[in-house]
């Protein structure tokens, strides 16, 4: 902010992360005039006109208005915008397209997955691993697709943490890689393998590919290797 000349007091975001609109909506409402600027507003010592008087929650809204503009000092110099989504205030197409994919949630397994060091076919597959997302028969099912009974290997109800936990197969070669690596444990699911990881002394996961299933699903990959502390 400088001088305000070419900030809209109301519309443009110079106080706060919103626009003072967006803050104060019922104030804005009854403002008389809505496109007045900073500068200008500044010059009435932030004596707006408003349309009628206040109620009570215009009143608390403009008691927090006034409290947010005692800390505003204006200078002699041009406005300035800047593009709050860089440190830099400069705009980038990766910051405009990291604001607009943003769920408001961070996954913090994802983004250890994804930050691996792992070969990029690997990441995709743990990544349907964890949204349940690989063509299992429990899968498949959801899909009208009736060829698929039961696990070939074994004969049960095929499901993700079955397939790669709990099949025989599978818990014959988590067995083997829990006996040589030493660890107190093994994963029997998708979510027990960062709370088993921990009890084992074990930082985070990375991965290795493994190739034990052929068949309809392809041939997946598993990561079985963890960093050791």
């Amino acid at each position: 902010m400088g001088c305000g000349h070419q900030t809209s007091f109301w519309k443009d975001v110079w106080l706060g992360e919103c626009s003072l609109k967006i803050q104060f909506p019922r104030l804005f409402k009854i403002c008389q005039d809505q496109e007045i600027s900073v500068q200008a507003a500044a010059a009435t010592n932030w004596e707006l006109s408003y349309r009628r008087c206040f109620g009570e929650a215009e009143m608390e809204e403009w008691r927090e208005l006034m409290a947010k503009l005692e800390a505003v000092i204006l200078t002699k110099v041009d406005d300035k915008v800047c593009w709050k989504l860089e440190h830099s205030g400069k705009f980038t197409t990766r910051s405009m397209y990291r604001f607009i994919t943003y769920a408001g949630v961070t996954d913090v397994q994802m983004m250890e997955i994804w930050k691996a060091k792992i070969p990029l076919k690997v990441q995709i597959f743990l990544w349907m691993a964890w949204h349940d997302r690989i063509q299992t028969v429990q899968q498949l099912r959801r899909r009208n697709w009736d060829k698929a009974q039961v696990c070939k290997f074994c004969g049960q109800e095929e499901s993700v943490d079955h397939l790669l936990f709990k099949c025989p197969v599978a818990v014959a070669i988590w067995c083997w890689v829990r006996d040589s690596l030493g660890w107190n444990g093994y994963p029997t699911s998708i979510s027990s393998l960062t709370i088993v990881g921990r009890v084992g002394g074990v930082k985070k996961c990375y991965g290795e590919s493994w190739r034990p299933w052929g068949g309809r699903c392809g041939r997946l990959e598993m990561i079985l290797y963890f960093l050791i502390l």
